[in-house]
């Protein structure tokens, strides 16, 4: 996968360590929930697509080279980030969106099964 390096350090579990994309915002703990009720088997899940695995996130991770996607609003981008873009750079090649977008926070609850 051009996103993920695998880590394998027990030989019965694909790991995956997960690259960092410097542009987008901190949403690590969101995706770690979503992660978690994967391995769950929570069954809102389809059987379609990735299978569920352990992924590591965090800063000592790769760096993607995967460029930014464009038109999104401004929440979307890392702040410390896009601080250091010009504003003709965000408005003429990133089309920073004008659309505003409001983060919840994500919860969840486990079942002692």
């Amino acid at each position: 996968m051009s996103s993920e390096d695998t880590d394998n350090t027990d030989p019965f579990q694909t790991v995956y360590r997960i690259r960092v994309l410097e542009w987008r915002r901190d949403i690590d703990r969101e995706l770690t929930v979503v992660d978690l009720m994967r391995l769950q088997g929570e069954e809102v899940f389809a059987p379609q697509g990735s299978k569920p695995a352990v992924r590591r996130r965090g800063e000592g991770n790769p760096i993607s080279k995967r460029d930014p996607v464009l038109r999104l609003p401004e929440s979307f981008y890392n702040p410390e980030w896009l601080e250091r873009k010009d504003n003709s750079w965000k408005e003429k090649v990133l089309c920073v969106s004008k659309e505003q977008f409001q983060w919840l926070e994500v919860l969840c609850r486990q079942d002692d099964r």
